[in-house]
């Protein structure tokens, strides 16, 4: 394929608006995590072997050095509260035995499935080739795949997706039932600081929502799925089958934009099937998506007319 025009992906206006809302949401949220998580740098994440093979297939198609692609690397950070006992640890997926739960955790830092063309088949949402969807259509050959790279509206940085974990976490550990499959051993490792953690944080992002009149949890500390605000059960989370209108998905505040990180804290809750159906591609702070289901409800209820007469009696 004959390269007519090379992108800079780490200056374009998709990338700087990204760069620039994650240094607002740093300044809005970023001392409130600050303040109750360790984040201490450990080492993992991507390893320079897997950038350094993706940045040999895309450099022909972008003008950085693969020294600008090693320097955005970013290492995981801890999740866990300030000064607590036992070792580090990077995400909660050994938070609970059962699979499901498991595997639900897990989708904080992984992006979606992908065709592999340009967009990596699942990877590290801190994997530092990060482009819009703009610069993917101009690169993308369907006779080469290349998997070299992450949509930037799947990206996020070290601190959004430590936030991230420790929102999510909450959620499903406030899951009605999910006392059943809580990883006793895990919890134990760090003495009686991990729960109290757990519900000071329920605390504050009942809080948060609540200044955008939005509820996360129900009046007994439940969690429930903030469209339709039915509890979840932990039934919920072990039937996955996608006809499943009650199993849960990672839902979003302000949805996936390739001008913002959106895997962040304060910004992703578990919503059923059908909740996150609802608010499609909406902002869920915002009422466009209930004007629709609010004209969808009147066509569908006021008496209409077929050939002329009127249907009323």
């Amino acid at each position: 394929m004959e390269v007519t025009t090379k992108f800079d992906i780490y200056n374009n206006p998709e990338y700087n608006s990204c760069q620039e809302e994650a240094r607002v949401w740093e300044e809005t949220h970023g001392p409130y995590y600050r303040g109750v998580m360790c984040l201490k740098s450990l080492d993992g994440g991507v390893s320079k072997k897997t950038a350094e093979e993706a940045y040999a297939k895309i450099s022909p198609f972008i003008t950085n050095t693969l020294e600008e692609v090693l320097e955005k690397m970013q290492t995981p950070l801890c999740v866990l509260p300030i000064n607590h006992q036992g070792k580090c640890m990077c995400n909660y997926n050994s938070l609970f035995t059962h699979k499901s739960f498991q595997n639900s955790l897990a989708w904080i830092g992984s992006t979606e499935g992908d065709d592999g063309y340009i967009y990596k088949n699942r990877a590290n949402r801190k994997f530092p080739i990060a482009i819009p969807d703009s610069i993917e259509k101009q690169i993308k050959n369907k006779t080469n795949k290349l998997s070299c790279a992450i949509p930037l509206k799947n990206a996020t940085t070290n601190l959004m997706i430590a936030t991230a974990a420790l929102d999510y976490a909450v959620m499903h550990f406030f899951i009605e039932g999910a006392d059943a499959v809580i990883n006793t051993r895990f919890v134990d490792k760090f003495g009686d600081s991990l729960v109290p953690f757990f519900q000071s944080h329920r605390q504050a992002l009942s809080s948060h929502y609540a200044t955008i009149q939005k509820r996360a949890f129900d009046d007994d500390g439940y969690t429930i799925c903030p469209v339709l605000h039915e509890k979840i059960k932990i039934e919920h989370v072990f039937n996955s089958d996608r006809c499943n209108p009650n199993g849960i998905q990672l839902g979003h505040v302000q949805p996936r934009s390739n001008e913002r990180f959106t895997i962040r804290g304060m910004n992703l809750l578990i919503m059923t099937r059908t909740g996150n159906r609802l608010v499609g591609e909406h902002d869920f702070t915002k009422n466009e998506w209930l004007r629709v289901l609010q004209q969808t409800v009147f066509v569908h209820t006021v008496p209409t007319t077929t050939t002329g007469t009127n249907t009323n009696p």
